[in-house]
């Protein structure tokens, strides 16, 4: 009956950039930087899968590394829904999730069909610039309170980066 099985970490991000956390305003609309949430995220899934298929990944129990988060953003997450995840059954569910993200498409399959539907595709594409991307990853799973692969990230260890 709504969406949000289908939008997760890339409106996340999109509304990250909207509340001007880590930017100032954007002269974008909600899709653009969706479409360019959308690519940020898969890029992001794709190294955590990558990790994982080389045996770098591995769980750990959540620790809040962003205690600088803002006062509302900080609100939205209580209580913190990482809290519930034993790492030792995340650890178990790794190769599922890396099957999982392999099913999706590869960042130059997704960046050519955003640019074939005239979407943006960059960062650069609605007024920011690649200082965003990290920032934006890191920060963004905490905007709604909601467990996206995005945020689940906050409890794996990746090695050799």
């Amino acid at each position: 009956g709504n969406s949000r099985p289908a939008s997760c970490a890339e409106h996340q991000v999109t509304h990250l950039w909207d509340m001007e956390v880590i930017n100032g305003p954007l002269d974008a609309l909600h899709g653009e930087k969706v479409s360019v949430a959308a690519l940020l995220v898969l890029e992001e899934y794709k190294r955590i899968a990558a990790a994982i298929t080389q045996g770098r990944c591995h769980a750990k129990p959540y620790e809040n590394e962003d205690e600088e988060l803002l006062e509302e953003i900080r609100k939205e997450n209580e209580p913190e829904l990482l809290e519930t995840i034993s790492p030792q059954h995340l650890e178990k569910c790794l190769n599922g999730i890396e099957e999982i993200i392999d099913e999706l498409p590869s960042e130059q399959t997704m960046f050519h069909l955003l640019e074939k539907a005239g979407c943006a595709k960059t960062v650069y594409d609605i007024g920011l610039d690649e200082s965003a991307v990290l920032p934006s990853l890191r920060l963004a799973p905490y905007t709604r309170r909601r467990l996206s692969l995005l945020r689940i990230s906050k409890m794996l260890d990746i090695r050799g980066e």
